[in-house]
Order: structure tokens, then sequence, then C-alpha cells
């Protein structure tokens, strides 16, 4: 996605009326083109169009309100109010898109004006994956608003514990929830894709437990009985429909088959579940759903050739995970995992899944850009950024998996980076650890 990687085609003056290559990060210096990309979509030149196109996701890839936490966390670390400002101009653009319902496009680009977009239907006899369309959007999915409420949730509560209410906050969560509540099927319990009339489009996919983890939180924040009732509710069909026959679906929103992170709402609300309730089950739940996700888990390093990327830059497998059957990568979600396997861990009795997590951290912080390491394909990277996939296997329709295994791209994306930084808070403010040795 960083294109025009020497430079060519820079015109010397831009439009006034788009962003302009200004910072250390964007103007070129041939071989290197430095582009910082600051959510999911990211920014990068269009050499065509002759501008920087930027992408906004509130949650999936972008993670626009988990970034927003995070900068609030350190905000209240440093002083620095510069970041408090940031996350609340974010928080409070994607305020005024929600739809009275509580429904929210995933991108904050396609909107037009105000909460207009240009929808156009997709082909319902393609699959979602081979017809998503990035340039005009898709329906609202149970992935980016299962995560907007519950990050919204989140912050919110942080907020209010250091004195800065914000009940705007709140109510953009509830509204979300109560939604999903309302909306709930016993055929399909909160589905994928919906109309903004309400109307379910898209029902198969264990994705919407991304709502289940977010009326968790929903329940241990606000205290409202109706969100733990539904978490439960949707859980056990979850479980019942899904995880029993060892199977997740529609997680990763650009494919349409099995995958790995949808496991990942279901292992974190059933964890939740299990310290709300005290019932066992959820613990089987949790334990059940971790082996359904530690089965895309890589236990050795793969052999590669040494001219590969990874060989090159000093990448290994072990503790890797891969995203799903049709986009067959490996990445780092699986260290979202750390705390939850070390709960797990604790909880059990079991000290692998304790292993498990420390497997997966080491592997998940592999290849950071530092001041000393940061030129991947003779393009130096912002200090701090990690790439989001390290292509291990033939990917067919993909020429640089084809022709290059072992390939390391160069989608600099948000949500390594912040899942990384959830990681280490959820350590202590979840797991009640005192310091972050666990995964020492």
């Amino acid at each position: 996605m960083i294109s025009n990687r020497h430079g060519e085609g820079l015109p010397d003056v831009l439009p006034e009326s788009v962003l302009k290559a200004e910072t250390k990060f964007e103007i070129p210096e041939p071989p290197l083109n430095r582009v910082t990309l600051p959510k999911g979509g990211g920014l990068w030149w269009d050499a065509k169009a002759n501008v920087f196109k930027l992408w906004y996701e509130v949650g999936w890839c972008g993670q626009n309100i988990m970034n927003a936490r995070m900068l609030v966390l350190e905000y209240l670390r440093t002083g620095n109010k510069n970041l408090l400002d940031a996350a609340l101009d974010v928080c409070d653009a994607w305020l005024e898109k929600q739809s009275d319902n509580g429904l929210l496009l995933a991108h904050y680009e396609w909107y037009t004006e105000g909460r207009n977009w240009n929808y156009k239907p997709r082909d319902y006899s393609k699959s979602w994956a081979s017809n998503v369309d990035y340039k005009n959007g898709w329906l609202p999915e149970t992935c980016n608003n299962g995560w907007a409420a519950c990050e919204m949730l989140k912050l919110w509560d942080l907020l209010r514990k250091n004195g800065i209410e914000r009940p705007d906050y709140l109510a953009f969560a509830r509204r979300t929830l109560d939604f999903f509540c309302d909306h709930y099927s016993e055929q399909y319990a909160f589905g994928k894709a919906w109309d903004f009339d309400g109307t379910c489009a898209e029902a198969e996919g264990t994705v919407g437990a991304f709502i289940t983890m977010a009326l968790c939180d929903g329940y241990r924040i606000t205290g409202d009985e109706r969100y733990l009732t539904y978490a439960v509710k949707s859980l056990d069909f979850y479980m019942k429909r899904d995880l029993d026959e060892f199977t997740c679906t529609a997680g990763a929103i650009d494919c349409t088959c099995v995958d790995k992170e949808t496991a990942g709402p279901v292992i974190i609300a059933a964890l939740d579940l299990y310290e709300i309730t005290g019932q066992k089950r959820f613990l089987e739940y949790a334990e059940k759903a971790s082996y359904y996700f530690a089965s895309w888990m890589f236990v050795y390093d793969i052999p590669f050739r040494p001219e590969s990327d990874i060989a090159h830059y000093g990448y290994y497998s072990a503790g890797s995970t891969s995203v799903s059957v049709q986009h067959p990568a490996l990445d780092q979600w699986g260290e979202l995992m750390c705390c939850e396997w070390l709960r797990l861990a604790d909880y059990t009795g079991d000290k692998r899944w304790a292993d498990r997590a420390r497997m997966s951290w080491y592997n998940c912080t592999q290849c950071i850009a530092d001041e000393e390491n940061n030129v991947y394909h003779g393009m130096k990277r912002p200090v701090g950024s990690q790439n989001e996939a390290f292509y291990h296997a033939r990917w067919g329709h993909r020429a640089d998996c084809v022709t290059n295994p072992g390939y390391l791209n160069d989608w600099l994306v948000s949500w390594v980076n912040v899942f990384r930084l959830t990681v280490l808070d959820r350590l202590t403010s979840v797991n009640h650890y005192p310091d972050w040795s666990k995964l020492d």
C-alpha cells in the first residue's frame, strides 16, 4: 500500500485542499520514501491523483477509538494535554457520524456530507471478500460496531474516573448495544451486516461475537442487566452453533471462510463472564475457543530460502498465527490473546496457556522499526512501526507471494501497534499483575 517508493512524479506544489507532504516522515528522499501509515487503511501517495490519501477506520484494522484511549492513558501518565485533545477530537468526529439507531460505517471517509454516503449495493452472487468496496464502503457490520461500542465504553469510564465527564460517549456506546439487544435473533444472534433501517442484510458468521464482547464491558461498566442477559445468550449461541463444531467465520472482514480472529472476542467474553458470574461453563468456553485459536499457531520455525525477506530480516514463525484459509499470511493478531491466555492459565492452573502467551508475544514483537533498524525494502519506516503480514505461503492471487515466498509486506497498519499497547495496559488493569514481567 506504500506506492511510489522512489518518489517519481511528486509535484512541486500540491493543491491547498489536500494533505501535503511536510514532515520528515512524508517528504521523499530518493531512494527512500518516508510515508507513515497512521491507521488501518493508512496514508499513501497516489501518483495518478497527485494527492496523499487517507483512510480512517473505527475498529478492525484502524482501531481509531482504541488509539484514542491509549492517547488518554499517555496523557494521564505525562500530563501532555495535546494527547488528550487529539483523543477527544477523534471520538467527537465519530460521534457526529453515528446514526440515531446506533449503527456506524466502518470508515470515516465513506461519509460524504454529514451522515450521507454513496453506498453501492454489492453483488450477492459473489462472496463478501471478492466484493469488498473500499472506495464507497460496505454496510455497518458487527466487527467495527462491536469494537466501537467496546472502546468508547472503556474510554468514557477512564475519563470519568479521572474527572472528565463525557456522557455523550456513554450514549454513543449504549445506542449501539441497545440496537443489537433489540435486534437479537434466535436464528443468527447478531449477524454480520446491517442496513441502516434495522434490517439484517447478512446473517452468517461468528463475527457478531464482537458485540458479545462489548456487551460484557457494557454490563461491567454500567451495571445494565440487559447487557449481561444478551452477552450470555449470544455467547451460548456462538459456542453451540460454531465453536462446538470447531469453526469460526467472518471476523476478518475481507474473508469469507473459517478464520482465526473471530475466536478472539469469544475468548475475551467467556473469561469476562466467568469473572462476572463464576459459572464454570464460561471457563470451559474460553478454553475450547482458545484451543481453536491456538490451532492456527505455528509451534515451529518454517525454513525459508536464504534470499527470502524472512531470512534476511531474521523473522521466525514459532508463535505466529495464520489469518484464515482464504488469506494465508502470518500476522500479530495473536498478541491480543496474551492477557487472555494468562488469565486462562491462572484460572485453570494449566501453565501451558502462559507458555503460549509468551510464545505469541515474542513472535509478535519482531521486526519493529527502531532508530538503528528501520529500512525495509529500501524504505525508511517510522520508528515503532511494524508491517502487518509475513507471507509464509504461496498465496495464489498475490504475485509477490507466488514469486517470492517468505515476503514481508509494507502495510504499516495501526492495529498491530495499538494491540501491543493494549496488552501492556491489560496486564495491570485486567489481569491485575503488578507489572509486565509475566510476558518476560
